[in-house]
């Protein structure tokens, strides 16, 4: 019997060709997946030529327009799978970090994305790695529980990578140390405390990409 599954793509892109691949891959092993993605600036149709299509996979639904509407006309429960790629750094931008407004969106959010999953469903992020150990105690306040995988560790389970890009994690270091100094988002003591906090042995690793998985 095959295990039906939906799954939501917060923040899909200008051009959501991860969602449609997904559903096209789907499809053709004969997955039990339903997927549905937003994003206020998704480009439907030039993602139809980038893969030949005419028209979307039937197991497939993209929509234009902001992904946290997406999730306030969610149903209660409508989704076993909720993923995201920079969304939220991205979507909360326009607040001053730490600030009061930054972090009262931040626990809405969670507490949306906790009402629309299913029990037993799980939100997976791909964020800096700071971020989202920022990003853990807000999901824990709207009652889900957490685990934030470390830039160094290798593997997600099955489960949980299947779901997001892989590479992203496995790209080359870059001066992400210098710039996020010099614009005054952290200080170094900041960045040695989450080192020594979290055993990390590279500066830089505070700020790849990592996932913060929660769980409701």
């Amino acid at each position: 019997m095959v295990k039906r599954v939906k799954v939501l793509e917060i923040g899909a892109g200008i051009e959501p060709t991860g969602v449609i691949g997904q559903a096209r891959k789907a499809l053709r092993k004969r997955f039990g997946r339903k997927f549905e993605a937003s994003d206020s600036y998704a480009r439907v149709e030039s993602t139809f030529r980038a893969f030949g299509l005419r028209e979307l996979p039937a197991n497939a639904k993209i929509m234009k327009q902001c992904s946290i509407e997406h999730l306030k006309k969610a149903k209660p429960g409508s989704f076993d799978v909720i993923y995201s790629s920079f969304f939220i750094r991205n979507h909360l931008h326009q607040f001053r970090r730490d600030s009061k407004k930054w972090e009262e969106e931040f626990v809405k959010f969670f507490k949306l994305a906790a009402k629309a999953m299913k029990p037993g469903g799980r939100l997976v992020l791909l964020e800096e790695y700071l971020d989202n150990i920022h990003h853990a105690e807000f999901a824990k306040q709207a009652g889900l529980k957490t685990h934030v995988v470390k830039p160094n560790e290798e593997r997600l389970s099955m489960q949980d990578s299947e779901w997001v890009n892989m590479r992203l994690v496995r790209s080359s270091r870059k001066n992400f140390l210098k710039h996020f100094l010099a614009r005054g988002e952290v200080t170094s003591n900041e960045v040695e405390r989450v080192m020594e906090a979290y055993g990390l042995k590279h500066p830089e690793d505070v700020f790849l990409p990592s996932f913060l998985i929660a769980r409701k």
